[in-house]
């Protein structure tokens, strides 16, 4: 799904939530202004998780307050790219690259120490 794909669907939702007609949603006004409960952004974000198969915070639409920055934050590629996924035009969507192996247990190279405020190093 492309950015401008999920503004439009976003835009979608919130007028049905809202009762408004999608010509008077503004994908840059903030969900706030649009009278957004909690309750309908859970049910909001909860629908986005069935539509782009992956677990989303539920403090998402806070953290991201219009669509435009929403769909920016979900969909990070630029615009008619989409990762892992075959194009509405029916090409071939850019494949992710294979992420690194960790780091630590088991991933080759053992985890950096971290060290606290108040703790010494020993011998030192």
């Amino acid at each position: 799904m492309t950015r401008a794909q999920l503004r439009h669907w976003l835009a979608g939702r919130l007028a049905e939530i809202c009762g408004l007609p999608v010509s008077d949603v503004d994908v840059d006004r903030p969900l706030r202004e649009y009278g957004l409960t909690s309750r309908d952004a859970v049910t909001l974000t909860g629908e986005l998780e069935d539509e782009l198969d992956r677990e989303l915070p539920t403090q998402l639409l806070w953290q991201h307050p219009t669509i435009t920055a929403l769909a920016a934050a979900l969909v990070p590629e630029p615009e008619g790219e989409t990762w892992g996924t075959t194009s509405a035009a029916g090409g071939a969507g850019v494949e992710r690259p294979p992420r690194p192996p960790p780091r630590g247990r088991g991933g080759g190279r053992p985890a950096p120490r971290r060290w606290g405020c108040g703790r010494r190093r020993r011998g030192g």
